[in-house]
């Protein structure tokens, strides 16, 4: 658990191997104080395959600001007491077993613009007061098993540019405060069950290029604000459906050879009777 602490080791050499078989990069400042330490590297030669737990020791590496211990099989919580590591800009554990409720305060008191905890077993909601980080950039909670419902709170993080909930518990409906993120450029909810209408706010982000509303229980139409997203990539709205009951309208103006938009794909699916688009993949 000490490992990286140990005063008689020269970490700040260590590169592609060390200790044994073990695979990564960690890296210095100047002043020898470690940077970065990223154990997630995938080679040739395989993974790490890390076990056990996350250390609260990492805590004391107050200079640290990118943690990334991907691909793994790492379990336990995620220890609370790494909201001291106030340099943090990256954190990645995706792809382990770690457990427990998201910890509310980790990247609170530092400039966090990751938070990359995809393909883990995080239970509990999504905190609100993730609304209050700064910088955060990039949220990617997917594949997990959140519950609750999408916190109106996100509208308050102005930096945001992707977020990823899909694969997990979600319930309630979208928030129309969603509009306030003006950079947000990836928009992924799908495989969960949120239900209810897609708002006309949703389509004034002008920043989108690619939804993702599969597998969701939205009803209603269409927003014609989606017309306007002339930065949209892909619009994937598959298999919503509430006791029959999908998704219509259309989106025929991303169609339209003067569209300004440089959509490349569209999915409808099993909304294809209801959506009017020529341009769909179905």
């Amino acid at each position: 658990r000490s490992f990286f602490l140990k005063t008689d080791i020269d970490v700040c050499f260590w590169h592609d191997k060390f200790g044994g078989n073990l695979l990564g990069v960690v890296s210095c400042d100047i002043n020898r104080f470690i940077e970065e330490i990223n154990l997630s590297k995938i080679s040739r030669n395989g993974a790490n395959l890390l076990t056990g737990t996350i250390p609260h020791e990492l805590s004391q590496l107050k200079q640290l600001k990118s943690l990334k211990l991907a691909n793994n099989y790492l379990k336990g919580t995620l220890p609370a007491s790494l909201d001291q590591l106030s340099s943090l800009r990256l954190i990645d554990i995706s792809s382990n077993d770690i457990e427990g409720t998201i910890p509310e305060n980790i990247g609170l008191n530092s400039n966090l613009i990751y938070m990359i905890y995809w393909n883990n077993k995080f239970t509990g909601t999504i905190p609100g007061n993730i609304g209050l980080y700064p910088s955060l950039a990039h949220i990617n909670f997917e594949a997990n098993e959140l519950t609750g419902t999408i916190p109106h709170e996100l509208s308050r993080m102005g930096q945001l540019e992707t977020l990823k909930l899909g694969y997990n518990k979600l319930t309630g409906t979208l928030p129309s405060s969603l509009s306030k993120l003006q950079r947000l450029g990836l928009f992924d909810i799908s495989y969960n069950s949120i239900e209810g209408t897609i708002s006309e706010e949703i389509g004034l982000i002008s920043s989108l290029y690619r939804i993702n509303f599969d597998r969701n229980m939205l009803t209603g139409t269409i927003p014609q604000s989606f017309c306007g997203l002339d930065k949209l990539e892909l619009l994937s709205l598959r298999y919503n459906n509430n006791n029959g009951i999908c998704l219509q309208g259309s989106l025929q103006c991303l169609c339209d050879a003067d569209s300004n938009t440089i959509l490349k794909e569209m999915k409808i699916y099993v909304n294809i009777y209801y959506v009017e688009c020529t341009c769909c993949s179905f």
